[in-house]
This record gives structure tokens, sequence and C-alpha cells, in this order.
């Protein structure tokens, strides 16, 4: 027993340090490196890519229009009453009465016989009570004022402004990340500086107490020494929380776990050179993401406007009926085949379009003061 439990002992011991090891795993990160974790595990990109990919998705719904629609339909309907046609006789008999008087002027016998059949009605049933019908319909819009052209273009235009979004929320991560990542290599190297400090003084305060005891200094000098130390750890603290926050952001900017702990290896350094500010500003117009993202909204605005100008054109469009199923309704009254060519025309709508089109006025106008601005 003593045995067994000596060998779990050991064990244990063994396999303390490599579950401590475990526990804080050490990452050396170049800048380099730390970019390509960046587009590969950032969150904030990946919604920028899945904004980029509804985009897409709506340009693809917005092209559905060029296609005809197909639709099924079917029904059941029970009337109260059949459809049919009704016609009294005596129009067909009384003719034949004339004739017959015409040829035997005395006649009776026939002349009553025709009087009775002719207070009958003749019925001629069209529709039956219940109906069932089962329909394919078909609707190809032929002509729409330029409706498909213009959402084509806006749907063209919203992936573009996604994409622009992607590549601004890019270039705000990798920002957020060169500051964060030399944040925390000025964080290790004021630590280390700290740290020496600390130990330096905390010597100066040992010996200063040894002086005092023997002593060779009074308890006020040995007190200035105790309050440099204490300044400087407590300046040892505080810069070991700034690293600690600075090791968070970049963890989260890169998507690292906890557990691991960040060592940089890109030394720091200083720019020599910077272009004047009058390179950058030349820049604006063109790679400025939020002035080409206003271009893009405003070419969309444009588009609308001319969307609602075509509400006051006709859509034209094929249509067409199959009837697949039909129960008690004859062929003759209502044929199973149907084509042709409809349109509508929406004459008066409420002053609706108007409205579409002043507010896409509004909106080009707005636009085009923030791009100014």
């Amino acid at each position: 027993m003593m045995y067994n439990f000596t060998h779990f002992s050991i064990a244990l011991l063994w396999l303390l340090p490599a579950f401590a090891s475990g526990q804080t795993e050490t990452m050396d990160l170049s800048l380099e490196q730390s970019l390509t974790l960046l587009q590969s595990e950032n969150k904030s990109l990946r919604i920028a890519g899945k904004e980029v990919e509804l985009a897409k998705n709506e340009q693809q719904k917005l092209n559905a229009f060029w296609y005809p629609t197909i639709s099924a339909a079917g029904a059941y309907v029970h009337m109260s009453n059949p459809v049919e046609v009704r016609q009294s006789l005596n129009q067909f008999t009384d003719p034949a009465k004339e004739y017959v008087h015409s040829i035997l002027p005395n006649d009776q016998f026939i002349s009553s016989l025709l009087d009775k059949i002719g207070q009958n009605t003749l019925t001629l049933p069209l529709i039956s009570q219940n109906v069932t019908t089962i329909d394919a319909n078909l609707t190809w819009p032929l002509f729409t004022g330029g409706k498909r052209i213009y959402a084509g273009k806006i749907g063209k235009t919203l992936v573009s402004v996604a994409e622009v979004n992607r590549e601004q929320v890019s270039a705000n991560q990798q920002a957020l990340l060169i500051e964060s990542y030399f944040g925390l290599r000025l964080g290790q190297r004021v630590v280390e500086v700290k740290t020496e400090t600390y130990n330096s003084l905390k010597t100066h305060y040992d010996q200063a107490l040894k002086l005092e005891q023997q002593g060779m200094i009074n308890r006020a000098e040995r007190l200035v020494a105790q309050v440099s130390m204490e300044e400087a750890k407590r300046e040892l603290e505080s810069a070991r929380k700034d690293l600690e926050v600075a090791s968070q952001a970049l963890k989260s900017l890169i998507n690292v776990g906890e557990e691991q702990e960040i060592r940089t290896t890109t030394s720091l350094f200083i720019n020599e050179s910077i272009p004047s500010a009058g390179y950058f500003k030349e820049m604006i117009p063109f790679n400025n993401y939020l002035v080409n993202q206003l271009k893009l909204q405003e070419s969309i605005a444009h588009n609308q406007l001319k969307i609602g100008r075509t509400g006051y054109l006709p859509n034209i469009a094929l249509i067409g009926k199959q009837t697949l199923y039909a129960d008690g309704l004859d062929k003759y009254l209502m044929p199973r085949t149907m084509i042709g060519v409809g349109f509508t025309w929406n004459i008066f709508d409420g002053l609706d379009r108007e409205k579409k089109i002043r507010q896409a006025r509004l909106t080009s106008q707005s636009l085009a003061i923030g791009k100014e601005k």
C-alpha cells in the first residue's frame, strides 16, 4: 500500500509542472502575425463580412424581378344554388300556335296542347353547386418603366457600400491592433524598468535599515528611503495593471484565450519622416471611407429618385393560366388554357409618388452636404 502511494506521489509531482504550464502558455507574437490573426479571428471583421454577404443576397433578390413568377392556386367553392339558364317555352309555342291557326283556323286541340307546353320553363345547368379548381398562374413583367434597371443598380451599389464598410472596419481594427500591440510592448518595457527601479530602491531601503540599526543614519533618513521604495512599488503595481489592460485589449482583437500570455517580439520604432498635411488632404476625396460611402449612398438616392418617377408609367406583363384540375366547371364555359398581355396604370395614389420623389431629393441633398463636410 505504501509502495503504490509513493509512486502516485511521484507521478503527481511530475504532472504538476505540466499542468501549470498548460494553464499559462506564452505566445511569441510579431506584429505581422498579429495582423494575420486579426484578419482571420477578429469578430468585428466577421460581422462586416456577413454584412457583405447580406448585401449580395439583397442584390440577388432585386435581380429576381427580371424573372417570371409561377404560382399554383386551388379552391373549393360551395354555392347556395347552381348556376343555370332558364328560358320560358312560350316564345317557341306562340309562333307555333299562329302557324297552326293559319292552317287550321278552328283547331282547338293542338292550340291547347301548345298552351300547356308553353307554361313550362326550360332549365339548362351551367355550373354545379360544388366547384373545385387547381390552376397554375404565370406573370412575367415586360415593361416596368425602368424600375428593374434602377433596382439592379441599387443592389450593386449596396454591395459596394458593404465592401467599403468592411474596409473601414478593417482599417479601424488594424489601428486598434497597432495601438494595443505597441501599447503592450511599451507596457512590458515600463514594467521592466519599474521592477528594476523598485528592486534598486528596496536594496537601498534594506541598506538604510541596517545603517539605522548601527546608528550611522537617523530615522528620518531611513523613512525617506522607505517612502521612495513604497512609491516605486505603487508605480510598479499601476504599470502592471496598465499592462494587463493592454494585454486584454490585444487578446480581444485577435481572439486569443485568457490563459495565454502574449510576448511581443516586434521592437518599438520612431518615424523619422512624416508626409506633409497636404499629402493626406489630397487623398481624402478618393481614399476616405466615409466620403466613398457618401458617394455610393448618393448614387442610391439618385436611383431611388428615378424609381419614384417611373411610378407615372404603366406596368405591362405577360399573363397566363393553366387549369390543372377542375370539377363542376365544364370546358366550354371556362377554357383550361389562357395566355395574354395586360397592363396596370396607377392614375392617382394619394400623392404617394410625389412624396417619394421629394424624399429621394431631400436624401440626395443631405448626402451632398455631408460629402462636402
